[in-house]
């Protein structure tokens, strides 16, 4: 008999410890980058549960967690996972550190973000910061030389001309079928389909939708191609789909970006013309008609005509004048968990090289 009292006294006092320590308490923290700021709207999810909370705008957070060997699983965009065991402690801080692998992100239909590897189509992506490096007019001007297996070809060298972009070659000879694959901003499609004039007697291509995109406001362009691309977006995406990301805001303090580029444009190569022979007929200085054959040489018309210049124009050179263009960007972003703000205002002018041609683009 006092052989099962001691018995029971011992499971009893065994049973007690082991009740209080698995009770459900409360964990604290502050999570942080690398540099010491808080990372917000970090993820805090206690594994095997459906626990699971975010932190404030300062990393900081508050979460409940059923005893001391449940481990907690911190996460964010950006950074590497981290997984601790909760213990005994009340307080926990975790420093994340950068991922490296955010180049093998690729965002495909309706924003959705997939890694590039596990990816049954062909895809490619370009960062915005890649694009504003060149700080082209057109954002698909900037992708020259950045993408694999596209063609884009500007409709001409006058300030806002559209540029055409073909992925894969074209997959119809009908003229009139717009080859140009489907292009999808922040989940709504636009039309960035080439438009020619003809009168006079001349070809004019115009401005297209591409050319009213501020580089500065692109996160990221994905370019999709293949048949299984398709999929996504039915019959309009048989010939590619280009996605294009804007930045958004993120929760934490207010941000405010200002940038500023000024540029010059010249042509750089003229037709060779002759720069002996002056106006006139077989040898004749004659300024007051024009035949298509050579005068006397400069030396020969000083003579006859002290006035005569010391040399001959390029007419071709005197034709164009050195173009420029500005462009000036403002962008503000910043918000809490429960409402995020992001604007944005672009000013762009461009002079071109022919005399009394300029384009503006205003966006916000």
């Amino acid at each position: 008999m006092n052989l099962k009292l001691l018995l029971s006294f011992v499971i009893l006092t065994t049973a007690i410890p082991l009740l209080v320590f698995s009770q459900a308490r409360t964990v604290k923290g502050k999570i942080t980058n690398e540099s010491g700021d808080g990372i917000p709207a970090a993820s805090i999810v206690v594994r095997g549960t459906s626990q699971g909370v975010s932190a404030d705008e300062n990393g900081n957070f508050s979460i409940s967690v059923p005893g001391s060997n449940s481990v907690i699983i911190f996460s964010s965009v950006g950074y590497e996972a981290q997984q601790l065991r909760a213990g005994n402690s009340s307080t926990i801080n975790v420093s994340l550190k950068s991922s490296q692998d955010l180049s093998e992100i690729i965002v495909t239909a309706l924003g959705i973000k997939r890694e590039k590897k596990a990816l049954g189509y062909s895809a490619q992506e370009v960062s915005g910061q890649d694009l504003v490096e060149s700080r082209q007019s057109n954002i698909l001007n900037a992708l020259r030389g950045k993408v694999a297996g596209v063609q884009i070809n500007s409709g001409g060298g006058a300030p806002g001309q559209g540029s055409r972009i073909v992925i894969r070659g074209i997959k119809s000879l009908s003229p009139d079928r717009n080859n140009q694959p489907l292009f999808v901003i922040d989940g709504i499609l636009i039309d960035n389909s080439t438009t020619t004039i003809d009168g006079s007697g001349d070809v004019r291509g115009l401005s297209n939708r591409a050319s009213d995109i501020n580089p500065d406001d692109v996160e990221s362009i994905s370019i999709l191609r293949g048949g299984a691309a398709t999929a996504l977006y039915g019959q309009a995406g048989s010939n590619g789909v280009v996605v294009i990301t804007t930045k958004s805001a993120k929760a934490g303090k207010m941000r405010v970006s200002f940038t500023n580029t000024y540029g010059i444009d010249e042509v750089n190569k003229f037709p060779d013309v002759q720069m002996k022979f002056t106006q006139g007929y077989l040898g004749v200085y004659d300024v007051t008609e024009f035949f298509p054959t050579w005068g006397p040489t400069i030396e020969e018309a000083k003579a006859l005509d002290p006035t005569h210049p010391d040399k001959i124009f390029n007419h071709y050179a005197r034709g164009y004048q050195q173009g420029n263009q500005y462009r000036s960007s403002i962008n503000l972003s910043g918000g809490t968990e429960n409402a995020l703000l992001s604007s944005s205002f672009s000013y762009f002018k461009q002079n071109g090289t022919i005399p009394f041609s300029d384009y503006k683009n205003i966006s916000g």
